[in-house]
């Protein structure tokens, strides 16, 4: 009989043995797709024996199922959240598919992949048992059930009306979705989820008064913090007794001399301006020129009363969200999903980060900011909330990386941590090359490829489940070959 220290030597063996053939296979079921990949790929892949994968599972169907589980975590999350707090059905359908055509557009290759696993399970074993099964993809990743239990939620609010199998109504959408996802590139993942919203109410809605309006409407009103200038620009509010300035805020000349004056802001070296700030005659030049509303000192002034403070709130709204890198991150995220070697993509992100930081005006404009925050609390505000609302679309992107590579974050360590630290360490870099010399550039951008992988490397349990702090002491105290 063996010892428990053997047993637990031999898992551990295992475990390595099945995260090797997993990062394989998830590897090549990117690059080759579903019908090029052989379980004895996935073995030669791993440095192990076709017996050996076998032995892990028993089919590329199920291997498939494990390599992209970990990608639904955050999927069945937010189902079982809408569950828990009852969100209107609809709502939470509408945001549910729209979350899995993100996600299919995100992992297109393995999606691909994925889809072709369960129409082979359809046609070998016939349409999905409500019954969980492990031996089955389609409950590996349990997408037909994340949508039959928002469905089955709708029954009992009474949007849904009662009917046939709701695990079969809820697969057939799930594929229909999947197929519309990964097929018409043109359309967002909002306009999706729409369209298989309609098609779902067209069949299931209780009565022939509901419909996606609502639920878009719901959706909308999310990104009503995002549109609402008011509570950006607190100088031009500042003046506001009787609530009326809020439609000023959001005017649409109001945007037309805060954009004007962020495409500016990157130029201006006149003797006009202000900190590099344009001044307002340039700003007037700079939309006329751009064939829009002219501007004039009356119409400025009603918005601001003076320079200070049109500068300060284009301060503040270049570190607005909007502004914020957000087209960056949707790259960066694109580049770490679709990356075959985890290490290379997380190198490459930095790489783009940082390009698009220096390469975004908004940067320019925080260096002067950080420099006025004391002065004048509001820049701090806004700059915070620029800051969290990037870090929250960074954290998904994180946990999903962890996750499908099978990895936890040390004890004591949160993925808030991780996606603070990585953010300062590259923002640091970035504000260090923008106010530094041209010929540095180079050279910070591979200090901070080495900084990544160092901030990554100490912060991954690497199985050893130590804090920080402890594993800096092992490495200390450790007896030294001499």
């Amino acid at each position: 009989m063996r010892s428990k220290a053997a047993r637990s030597a031999g898992d551990v063996k295992r475990e390595r043995t099945r995260a090797v053939l997993l990062s394989a296979a998830r590897a090549l079921f990117t690059e080759r797709g579903w019908y090029r990949t052989r379980i004895e790929d996935v073995a030669t892949t791993a440095g192990v024996s076709a017996a050996t994968a076998y032995n892990h599972f028993k089919s590329k169907q199920i291997l498939m199922g494990f390599v992209y589980r970990p990608l639904v975590g955050q999927l069945s999350k937010s189902v079982e959240l809408a569950l828990g707090d009852e969100s209107d059905p609809v709502d939470a359908i509408l945001r549910h598919f729209h979350d899995l055509a993100a996600l299919a557009r995100r992992r297109q290759r393995l999606t691909e992949s994925l889809v072709a696993a369960m129409n082979e399970q359809t046609i070998r074993h016939g349409r999905v048992s409500a019954e969980p099964n492990e031996a089955d993809v389609r409950h590996l990743v349990p997408l037909y059930t994340m949508l039959a239990k928002l469905m089955e939620h709708g029954q009992k609010c009474g949007v849904l009306r009662s009917g046939p199998s709701v695990i079969a109504g809820a697969a057939f959408c799930t594929d229909a979705l999947l197929h519309q996802a990964l097929n018409l590139h043109e359309e967002s993942a909002h306009d999706t989820a729409l369209n298989m919203l309609d098609q779902l109410l067209s069949t299931w809605a209780a009565n022939s008064d509901i419909s996606s309006d609502r639920a878009s409407i719901a959706v909308a009103s999310d990104r009503k913090g995002q549109e609402d200038l008011s509570l950006v620009l607190h100088r031009l509010m500042r003046r506001d007794a009787d609530g009326s300035r809020r439609a000023l805020a959001n005017d649409s000349l109001t945007r037309e001399y805060l954009e004007a004056g962020l495409r500016l802001s990157s130029v201006a070296d006149g003797p006009d301006t202000y900190l590099g700030l344009p001044s307002e005659y340039e700003i007037f030049k700079e939309i006329e020129r751009a064939g829009r509303a002219p501007g004039n000192e009356e119409e400025f002034h009603k918005r601001w009363s003076s320079r200070d403070d049109f500068a300060l709130d284009l301060l503040a709204y270049a570190l607005w969200v909007r502004h914020w890198r957000p087209d960056s991150i949707v790259k960066s995220a694109d580049l770490i999903s679709n990356a075959v070697d985890p290490v290379r993509g997380a190198q490459e992100v930095s790489s783009q980060e940082l390009a698009s930081i220096l390469a975004n005006p908004a940067m320019g404009l925080s260096l002067i900011a950080t420099a006025m925050a004391d002065r004048f609390p509001e820049l701090k505000t806004t700059t915070g909330s620029a800051r969290s609302a990037v870090r929250q679309k960074w954290i998904p992107i994180y946990e999903e990386m962890l996750a499908v590579n099978d990895l936890r974050l040390r004890p004591g360590i949160t993925i808030e941590d991780l996606a603070d630290i990585l953010s300062v360490t590259v923002e640091g870099v970035a504000f260090r090359a923008l106010s530094g010399p041209a010929e540095d550039y180079e050279r910070l951008r591979l200090t901070l490829r080495k900084a990544v992988l160092a901030v990554l490397v100490s912060m991954v349990d690497s199985g050893d489940d130590l804090s920080l702090d402890e594993q800096l002491r092992r490495i200390i105290l450790a007896p030294r070959n001499i």
